[in-house]
């Protein structure tokens, strides 16, 4: 295959090092992403428990003068739940793609092959991956129920 300037080749053969460094940096890049979109994850469950907290606590003090604008809380409380659950949905996606880099660089490195670096031990374990996304979901639906439920009662 030729090289063209989308498929960039190199006439240098990798060496030891080469492959050692690139592993190391894949390594660190998978390990601060995935740290990065944890710390996302937390800011933008916050924020939307925030927003939640916010509006009801409006509506607790200005519910009854709502006399039309039920319908407009309840789509915006909609659009939130929405936006919120999509951002999640995205870094979700993000996650996998990070944690699969992560994945393959530390079998890469034989990490999970008993003997490479410890006698008939491994030297980390290749655990399940545990995804939140789920736990997320189910709070932003029950936290976004305050709001719909207020209006109801007002």
């Amino acid at each position: 295959m030729a090289a063209t300037p989308d498929t960039p080749q190199s006439n240098v053969p990798a060496t030891a090092e080469m492959k050692w460094q690139a592993l190391l940096t894949r390594y660190n890049i998978s390990a601060a992403s995935l740290r990065a979109l944890t710390d996302f994850d937390l800011r933008i469950f916050a924020g939307y428990v925030t927003l939640q907290a916010g509006l009801g606590a409006w509506l607790t003090l200005h519910g009854s003068a709502l006399s039309g604008a039920p319908a407009a809380v309840f789509v915006l409380d909609l659009f939130i739940i929405l936006l919120t659950l999509k951002l999640l949905r995205n870094n979700f996606l993000r996650r996998i793609q990070y944690a699969n880099g992560l994945w393959a660089t530390l079998a890469a490195l034989r990490f999970f092959e008993a003997g490479t670096y410890i006698a008939s031990w491994p030297l980390d374990d290749q655990p399940p991956p545990r995804w939140w996304f789920g736990w997320y979901v189910l709070g932003v639906i029950v936290g976004g129920s305050v709001a719909p439920a207020l209006i109801l009662a007002a």
